[in-house]
């Protein structure tokens, strides 16, 4: 089945959400620069350490975590306890100190360690008032509770990370909370937001870092997953290889990256990278990740047909969950054992495992599995000649799938893209513009000192030319700010009006579901729920276009008045419809915002070209735009 991959991305999306950038590589491999100096004694540390005070002992750790060892394992085993053991003692500390140990262990992805002191960092007096405290604390916590798929406190945490953000904030903490906002908008089903954060920490990484791109194309490939989107998923993969190789992938985008070779139907790679992932998990016992492992492995066998295999895997998955006590991951293996089962025309079997999970899996209120579960179970049902609730559950699904995963939210990330795309080429192009002019600047000074001694007059000429020359530049600068704001404003409104239909779309769609359970209920109780049926369609579209009438002569005072010079006969729709060109707003788009066919948009604009007079070779929005 098609969907297969795209629920199961949710299973180990506890690996994949951003854990700051920071992931281990499948082949455990260090730079040269990062060479391995020695061997981690525990039994020697642990003399070592027990001999020490306090002090010492957190002074001792901080070295311990700045060494390399051929066996990190060992060290982070030992170090997980030392620190939960000084973590427990809470007595005083240097707080400088502990603020160092707790950005270590992050970076060297002790996420247990790293966690316990900045729960110590927590319970620091002055906490509340120490930013760099608060960064430290908001950022591990973040981090932690993204990989746990916790929105509430990821949400919480992150907001604490981003009150203590300012103007000096280092780069590289904007790009962790921007991806940390991507992996929270993600959780949520906000994929467009996901998209845009992911892609404004790509923004900020430099081209260098290509680990941190790794991670945060995949992160935004995984977004283009959920959207159905393959094609933008395979572009970002396409990225990746151009300096990554596979080998070099961390797990997480391994992962991902099988999964979208998977969808596009190249198999025998996708079995290859998901074999690698297991036997990593095998080799150094991580049970989550073979979890996750074999569910996703097992899916790839039902998608090859091979359903015995993967029957087994799931079960393999299934019972490392109930050991971690992974209910989430149970429940996924629960989807996906249903799959199996209706690929193999078992409708039955497979009815009886969705309808024990029902209310468990809606409570969970997941966009992306509450859609998969409403997908199965109305073609189980369909199957079995349920058609009631076969129609109740089809609706449930296409009701979930229009709000989150709709045509509507991946054209406004591709128009988006496009937009900041366009406003990337206009900075470079500025950027550009004024290299230029200080080399010419430069030319005229050059000029200057070697005429100086030759025209006195013309000294005095120079300077007349040079002031107009500035102020030219300035009022340059100044038309080019208010022209980029302007288009950012136009951009708002666009966005605003998008949003407004939308609701207004859903509330429709919620009156006709509301008016067909009305009619299903006794005569006596139907007047109860007519009134509120009445009240939710009363707003209208006529009153959102006003609003944004309203909005966009704020924006442009003088427009309307300019055009109807030119074309007094316009009418008030043909005005509305010259406003949606001149934002650069296609005929489907305006089609959209005005509830009116394609065609009939394409008959005004014939009727607005006449009005106008224009020649047949001039474009018409191309006019629009021309009108300041």
């Amino acid at each position: 089945m098609k969907y297969f991959i795209r629920l199961n991305y949710y299973w180990f999306i506890v690996l994949i959400l951003l854990v700051g950038c920071k992931e281990p590589s499948l082949d455990d491999t260090v730079s040269q620069e990062d060479a391995i100096i020695s061997y981690f004694d525990a039994n020697k540390v642990q003399i070592e350490f027990a001999s020490l005070n306090y002090l010492e002992q957190w002074e001792y750790v901080n070295d311990l975590i700045k060494k390399k060892y051929y066996n990190p394992n060992e060290l982070k085993a030992w170090i997980d306890v030392a620190v939960k053991q000084l973590c427990l003692a809470k007595n005083e500390i240097e707080v400088d100190l502990l603020y160092e140990v707790a950005e270590i262990l992050y970076n060297l992805e002790f996420e247990n360690a790293s966690f316990q002191v900045s729960e110590l960092i927590c319970n620091l007096p002055d906490f509340n008032q120490d930013q760099k405290a608060r960064r430290i604390v908001g950022f591990i916590k973040s981090v932690k509770y993204a990989n746990e798929s916790n929105k509430d406190s990821l949400s919480k945490y992150l907001n604490l990370f981003e009150k203590s953000m300012d103007f000096k904030t280092k780069k590289s903490d904007r790009i962790q909370y921007y991806s940390l906002q991507g992996s929270l908008a993600d959780l949520k089903g906000q994929y467009f937001d996901a998209s845009v954060n992911y892609q404004k920490a790509i923004a900020l990484t430099h081209q260098t870092d290509t680990k941190n791109l790794t991670t945060l194309y995949m992160n935004l490939a995984s977004t283009y997953i959920n959207l159905d989107y393959v094609e933008k998923a395979s572009e970002c993969a396409t990225k990746i290889s151009k300096f990554s190789t596979q080998d070099e992938l961390s797990l997480a985008s391994r992962s991902t990256l099988a999964i979208i070779q998977s969808r596009v139907g190249d198999y025998s790679n996708s079995e290859i990278n998901f074999k690698k992932i297991i036997d990593h998990a095998l080799k150094y016992k991580n049970e989550l990740l073979l979890a996750q492992a074999y569910a996703n492995y097992g899916n790839l066998k039902r998608k090859q047909k091979q359903f015995d295999s993967g029957l087994q895997y799931m079960e393999k998955s299934d019972s490392l969950c109930r050991k971690l006590g992974i209910e989430f991951g149970i429940l996924i293996n629960l989807i996906n054992r249903a799959e199996l089962f209706f690929d193999q025309g078992e409708f039955e079997l497979s009815a009886l495992l969705l309808d024990s999970k029902v209310n468990e899996i809606e409570a969970l209120k997941i966009p992306k599995l509450n859609m998969e579960f409403y997908k199965v179970y109305y073609q189980v049902q369909d199957s079995l000649g349920n058609n009631v609730l076969a129609d109740r559950f089809y609706r449930k699904y296409k009701q979930n799938h229009g709000l989150h995963f709709g045509d509507l939210t991946r054209s406004v990330i591709v128009n988006w893209e496009l937009a900041t795309e366009k406003d990337q080429r206009f900075k470079e192009k500025t950027s550009m513009r004024i290299s230029l002019e200080k080399e010419t600047k430069n030319k005229y000074l050059i000029a200057f000192l070697l005429t100086f001694s030759l025209f006195v007059t013309g000294i005095f000429y120079f300077f007349s030319h040079r002031k107009n020359h500035i102020i030219k530049e300035k009022l340059d600068a100044e038309k080019l700010r208010l022209s980029y704001e302007l288009e950012l404003k136009s951009k708002e409104m666009m966005s605003e009006s998008v949003n407004s239909i939308n609701i207004h779309n859903t509330k429709l769609m919620i009156h006709d579901e509301l008016s067909s359970l009305i009619k299903e209920l006794p005569s006596i109780h139907q007047n109860k729920f007519k009134e509120f049926n009445r009240k939710l369609k009363a707003t209208n579209k006529t009153n959102i276009l006003d609003e944004f009438d309203a909005r966009f002569t704020g924006v442009y005072e003088d427009f309307y008045q300019k055009i109807l010079v030119l074309a007094p006969d316009l009418t008030p729709n043909e005005l509305k419809i010259c406003a949606l060109l001149k934002l650069n707003i296609s005929s489907k788009e305006i089609s959209l915002l005005t509830n009116r066919s394609i065609g009939t948009i394409e008959n005004a604009r014939v009727s607005i070209r006449k009005k106008f007079n224009l020649d047949p070779q001039i474009n018409l929005q191309q006019f629009l735009l021309s009108i300041s």
